[in-house]
C-alpha cells in the first residue's frame, strides 16, 4: 500500500526526485500479476503508480465519507452510518487502504466494519512525555545562536524578518509550522 509521498528523509535522499525515484523502484519489483492499493488523493502517489510499466493490478482509493457528530466519526456505509473510535481525516485515509488490502485477502466488507468497530486507539497505550521547556533544547544542544520558538506566529514573523540573500533556508519537522505559508515562504527567497 502506498498511502502518501513525503520527503521526510533528506538526510538519506539528497533530492525529491531521488526519494519519489524510490518509490518507482518499489513498485517494479512487485511481482507481475501482484498488486498495489495507493492512495489517489495524493498527486504524487497517484502519478508514480499510474504511470508504473510494471504489470501489476493497481487499485485507487480515498478518503471514505464520513461525518462528525458531538465529537464521535460516523463512517458511512451501505448500512448507513457508522461511529467508530478513530478519527481524522489521515487515519480515516489510511483505514480505508487497509479495507481495500482485507478485501483482497478475502476479507468481507461488512466483517471488516464489524472488526472496526470494535478496535480502540487505547488499546495501545501511548505516553505522552512530559513538555520540554526552551531552556531544556538551549542545554542540551549547548549553543549560544540557537533560537527556539513555540508558537507558531512568532516563528513565522521572526522567519519573515530574516534577509536570506545568498543564503540556503533548511527547515526539517515533521509537522507543518503551526500552518506555516510556504507560498509566502518562497517569496522571500526569490
Amino acid at each position: 500500500m502506498l498511502s502518501g509521498i513525503a520527503w521526510d528523509h533528506i538526510n538519506v535522499f539528497p533530492t525529491f526526485d531521488n526519494y519519489v525515484e524510490q518509490f518507482r523502484v518499489f513498485l517494479s519489483q512487485i511481482t507481475h500479476g501482484g498488486a498495489i492499493v495507493y492512495n489517489q488523493e495524493d498527486i504524487e502517489v497517484k502519478q508514480v503508480v499510474e504511470t508504473a510499466q510494471n504489470q501489476i493490478k493497481k487499485y485507487p482509493y480515498q478518503t471514505p465519507r464520513f461525518s462528525v457528530e458531538n465529537g464521535d466519526t460516523l463512517l458511512d456505509t451501505e448500512d448507513g452510518p457508522m461511529p467508530i473510535e478513530v478519527f481524522g481525516k489521515h487515519n480515516l485515509n489510511n483505514l480505508e487502504g487497509a479495507r481495500w488490502i482485507c478485501q483482497l485477502m478475502g476479507v468481507q466488507q461488512e466483517d471488516f466494519y464489524e472488526a472496526i468497530v470494535f478496535y480502540s486507539p487505547n488499546a495501545v497505550k501511548i505516553k505522552k512525555l512530559d513538555a520540554v521547556s526552551s531552556s531544556q533544547i538551549l542545554k542540551a544542544f549547548q549553543r549560544e545562536d540557537l533560537v527556539v520558538f513555540t508558537d507558531p506566529a512568532a516563528f513565522q514573523d521572526y522567519l519573515f524578518e530574516q534577509d536570506f540573500t545568498d543564503t540556503s533556508l533548511l527547515l526539517m519537522s515533521s509537522g507543518n509550522y503551526g500552518g506555516l505559508d510556504f507560498e509566502k515562504v518562497k517569496e522571500i527567497l526569490k
